[in-house]
């Protein structure tokens, strides 16, 4: 099973009558500083089955006991009362597009086998980012309960021909196309399309496994690191109960994910940024003094974003500035701005990792509150960025906006 890390997926959908529109709902991790989305996700989705009630949004950890009890007694009743239609196995061919500009995708299993977040281990498919250990626990506990499961995960393949997703894209009239629908709060469209052809679907996959690697990875959690992580989890923690023969087969060994890749035109890398909430007293002027000892090139202006050397730009009591950071690159940025917010942590009071330009901006308005506008990494080098610092800081890229992250659609058991 080791040379098999990508494999078929045994497919549950909502069925035909249920509205895609208000079924489909974004990552939890999305908008962890507003409410309003979510309570506006809520009122769209009310009356109608909906992933919104399978999921535990990030924004609500503090009501996590009773949120969790809940989603998996959701899943529970979706299943017996027919919510579900199971499609059978094979994987799908998605298709997401927003403000005109179009991603493809493939919904399939990844062997968690061959997956590690310790990239020292060598695994075949890498954690990108560093886990926020706080995020596991609340997703173990939905997890471990869940008969079902509806993922957000991208999985990145290194494919710079993009033969493998052009090759599937020729027999899409032969699909059975399963969904087509505009997504809630400005998510743009998504259509899917079920791929049953063992024969063709055995050569695809024989394809991605294939893969040439990089330092002996073949694919790269593009979203979803924690939620990643927690399927590993889970499944470490019943493995050894099980029999061999069964342990090979197990649902649990296997997480659903949409595999991208990287050279895909409608895949954009964006950064997360930081905002510190809660500053003691001018948390810039002691930044400013920190860089100083860390970097004596390193320099401020105002209002200079236009300039191609800026590393990142800082809101601060409404005004902006541009930090120069001379011969960092973009990773170093976020290690060197990263350890000097934790060394000053007894200055502020949290800092929220946030989603999008225009989101920033609103959260750096507020008193009190100064924002990080972190930099881009650079997709076409990614794979040999992994494979030089193994992993990169938490929460360092993002693909594309929030609103663009993906949403909960397709799902599959997870329970014998």
């Amino acid at each position: 099973m080791l040379n098999r890390p990508v494999s078929p997926a045994e497919i549950l959908l909502p069925s035909e009558k249920i509205d895609i529109y208000k079924w489909a709902v974004v990552a939890c991790d999305q908008f962890i500083t507003d409410s309003s989305y979510w309570e506006n996700a809520k009122s769209i989705a009310e009356g109608s089955p909906s992933c919104l009630n399978m999921i535990l949004p990030e924004i609500y950890l503090d009501e996590a006991d009773t949120r969790i009890d809940k989603a998996n007694m959701t899943m529970e009743e979706y299943l017996e009362s027919g919510v579900f239609r199971n499609l059978g196995n094979g994987a799908v061919l998605t298709e997401r597009t927003i403000a005109g500009v179009r991603r493809r995708g493939l919904v399939i299993c990844l062997d968690l086998e061959s997956y590690d977040t310790d990239h020292t281990k060598k695994p075949l498919i890498r954690a990108t980012e560093k886990t926020i250990l706080s995020r596991i626990p609340p997703r173990v506990r939905i997890r471990k309960n869940a008969p079902v499961e509806f993922p957000h995960i991208i999985v990145l393949m290194n494919d710079k021909g993009d033969s493998i997703m052009q090759d599937i894209e020729k027999n899409k009239s032969s699909y059975e196309k399963v969904y087509s629908s505009e997504l809630m709060l400005g998510g743009g469209y998504a259509e899917g399309w079920f791929i049953k052809d063992s024969a063709f679907l055995e050569e695809i996959i024989s394809r991605i496994n294939g893969l040439p690697k990089t330092d002996d990875m073949l694919l790269l959690v593009g979203d979803g690191n924690h939620s990643l992580a927690t399927a590993k989890a889970v499944w470490d923690s019943i493995k050894d109960t099980l029999p061999e023969e069964e342990r090979q087969t197990h649902p649990a060994r296997f997480a659903l994910t949409e595999l991208i890749n990287i050279y895909d035109e409608g895949l954009v890398f964006k950064p997360i940024h930081r905002c510190v909430f809660g500053s003691k007293h001018s948390l810039l002027d002691s930044f400013i003094n920190e860089l100083a000892v860390s970097d004596k090139d390193s320099y401020i202006k105002e209002n200079a974003s236009n300039d191609p050397k800026c590393s990142l730009s800082v809101k601060h009591r409404g005004r902006n500035y541009d930090i120069f950071l001379s011969d960092t690159d973009s990773v170093n940025a976020f290690i060197l701005i990263d350890s000097i917010l934790e060394k000053l942590s007894a200055d502020y009071d949290y800092i929220e990792y946030i989603h999008g330009d225009e989101e920033l901006h609103k959260q750096s308005d507020k008193d009190g509150c100064t924002g990080f506008m972190m930099p881009v990494l650079d997709k076409s080098s990614f794979f040999n960025t992994i494979a030089k610092y193994g992993v990169l800081p938490k929460k360092t890229f993002s693909l594309g906006e929030a609103e663009e992250k993906r949403y909960y659609i397709e799902g599959r058991k997870i329970i014998l």
